[in-house]
């Protein structure tokens, strides 16, 4: 199942990532101020953009939505690979990926994290991203092998979904402590990836979605 972008929840046609392939940046820009509080990203972030999970009238129905839905993929993705040999650690890696949403991949330190060997790590790593749970967003170069040799960044495919593995709530990520803010930014980021992404997978052009190396 793939999230929803904001347009399609909200019924709005989006043409982001249209105009800037366009060459009229430009046009993008205004003086009018956005009306989008603050309250109303965190609102969104949470609430994600599952389907399903839309329909759900309750923060609780939602999680439990949430909750029913990783256990399900998880478990119908690892009897469907023979080689899953520790498939309990599955949610371990997710939980462990969820917190680390819009941050370089480590491999070595995601193995450790979860329990498990690099080689099986990166096995598990790419069946999560089979079953659309994760996505790797490749570093930007000008070349191939720069873009091969850097690290690349993790995403959870929805940030709803990414909320819910690290237990956030809307009124938490409103806080404004220092850990609230890191977590909000954090999701911000998977959030906004996941915009572009929608709107670029439109386009009848091809392009290559790449990641900046934080500072």
């Amino acid at each position: 199942m793939l999230p929803l972008s904001q347009g399609e929840i909200g019924g709005v046609r989006e043409n982001f990532v249209e105009t800037l392939f366009r060459g009229d940046p430009g046009s993008l820009v205004t003086a009018q101020r956005s009306t989008t509080s603050r309250q109303e990203y965190v609102r969104r972030i949470v609430r994600g953009g599952m389907p399903i999970a839309l329909a759900r009238k309750s923060t609780a129905a939602r999680n439990r939505w949430f909750d029913d839905y990783i256990s399900s993929v998880l478990e119908r993705g690892s009897t469907e690979v023979a080689r899953i040999r520790q498939r309990h650690q599955l949610p371990t890696l997710l939980r462990y990926l969820a917190s680390q949403t819009a941050e370089p991949l480590k491999v070595t330190s995601t193995a450790q994290a979860a329990g498990l060997d690099r080689h099986t790590a990166s096995d598990y790593l790419a069946l999560l991203e089979a079953v659309f749970l994760v996505r790797q967003l490749p570093a930007w170069g000008k070349t191939l092998g720069k873009r091969t040799a850097d690290t690349p960044k993790i995403h959870l495919v929805d940030s709803g979904l990414a909320a819910r593995l690290l237990r956030l709530s809307g009124e938490h990520l409103a806080r404004r402590d220092p850990t609230a803010l890191t977590e909000f930014g954090h999701l911000l980021e998977t959030f906004v990836v996941g915009e572009i992404l929608k709107q670029a997978s439109w386009l009848r052009r091809c392009c290559r979605m790449s990641s900046l190396a934080d500072s």
